[in-house]
């Protein structure tokens, strides 16, 4: 019990990042601007694994 204890506490410090960089970078990004046809905004999310990217934008 205690070995499995000691596996998923193990497993959460890495998966958070508290033992250095963590294992997925999330970031968002907020952009309002005024044009010609009046003021819009835009708004995404995105995250990278390693070399992969992935993100939704609206």
């Amino acid at each position: 019990m205690r070995i499995a204890a000691l596996i998923v506490a193990l497993g959460l410090l890495a998966g958070c990042g508290a033992d250095g960089e963590p294992f997925y970078a999330p970031s968002a990004t907020t952009v309002i601007g005024v044009g010609s046809n009046g003021v819009h905004a835009n708004v995404g999310v995105s995250t990278q694994v390693g070399p992969v990217t992935v993100g939704v934008g609206i």
